[in-house]
């Protein structure tokens, strides 16, 4: 058994809801948790101060939830078609998540949303419900699988189980994943 269990990390990042899964490795087996960093509007703000209250919010809690050592981490690149939310703020976050890990040495790798799906459901369209449910399957006692509500969660699960298959940890996989996994372009160790 591994003295220290060793870790790896899956981010969705967002403004409103940052989803960040992690999968531990003692040795002999895997136990995945997840986390939800949620922001709303802060009222009585003007727009720039409450955006980058919120901004500030994720990243700081971002930087207690991400262990301060991991073999490899996943991120969801940049929605950058999205009709939603502000791509700047956006951008902001997942780029100071990406110097979070940077910043702790951590490995760091990026696959498209299309791919993220197509690894978990076969489907590069799913939908969150299948993406909660193909998660459900795979880590049936990890509380977020069971509710679409958690999706963003669900998500940061998948990229983690993605990182654990590479490492060839104790994961269940599933036979259409192999073609996602080749596909993400995986650090190279330096």
């Amino acid at each position: 058994m591994t003295a220290t269990p060793m870790r790896v990390v899956g981010i969705d990042s967002a403004l409103s809801r940052t989803g960040i899964g992690i999968v531990e490795f003692d040795g002999q087996r895997c136990r995945a948790q997840t986390h939800v960093i949620a922001t709303e509007p802060k009222p009585g703000f003007s727009r720039i101060a409450g955006r980058r209250v919120r901004i500030k919010t994720v990243t700081n809690r971002a930087a207690v939830i991400i262990p301060a050592e991991a073999e490899l981490a996943l991120i969801e690149g940049p929605a950058l078609d999205a009709d939603f939310g502000n791509s700047w703020d956006r951008a902001h976050v997942w780029w100071s998540i990406i110097d979070i890990l940077f910043d702790r040495g951590i490995p760091v790798a990026e696959l498209a949303p299309a791919t993220l799906k197509k690894w978990a459901t076969k489907s590069g369209r799913a939908s969150k419900t299948l993406m909660v449910q193909s998660m459900h399957l795979m880590w049936p006692g990890v509380p977020c699988t069971i509710s679409e509500q958690r999706h963003h969660e669900c998500e940061s699960l998948a990229m983690a189980t993605m990182c654990a298959q590479r490492l060839a940890w104790p994961v269940s996989v599933r036979p259409h994943q192999g073609e996602s996994l080749a596909v993400v372009k995986w650090p190279v160790a330096e």
